[in-house]
């Protein structure tokens, strides 16, 4: 079954918390020498990062294709009247009544 990519991101921020906690918190029980915890606690950190980046990224993707719509919808009003004209203003007016229909 594959995930969306919110989900994917939330699932790997997640391991990336869990596998990091040891190696940042159990000093004394880990053997390995204090580089080679850093750069695991580093790989971690910074894959952590890159989720959270793209998350916000994910909630903004609403608003830019909202915006992108309606700067066409303008456009469209903007034309000279034609049959053409009408039929992009109906598809926009279509559109923007499924997503309100969806919110």
């Amino acid at each position: 079954m594959k995930r969306s990519t919110r989900e994917f991101l939330e699932a790997l921020s997640q391991f990336c918390y869990v596998n990091k906690t040891p190696y940042t918190f159990h000093n004394k029980t880990l053997k390995k020498d204090q580089k080679y915890r850093k750069g695991v606690v580093q790989v971690y950190e910074w894959v952590d990062e890159l989720c959270y980046f793209y998350m916000q990224k994910e909630k903004r993707l609403y608003d830019e294709l909202l915006l992108l719509i309606q700067k066409r919808y303008q456009e469209a009003k903007a034309l000279p009247p034609s049959s053409h004209r009408e039929g992009l203003l109906k598809g926009f007016e279509d559109i923007f009544t499924w997503i309100n229909q969806i919110k």
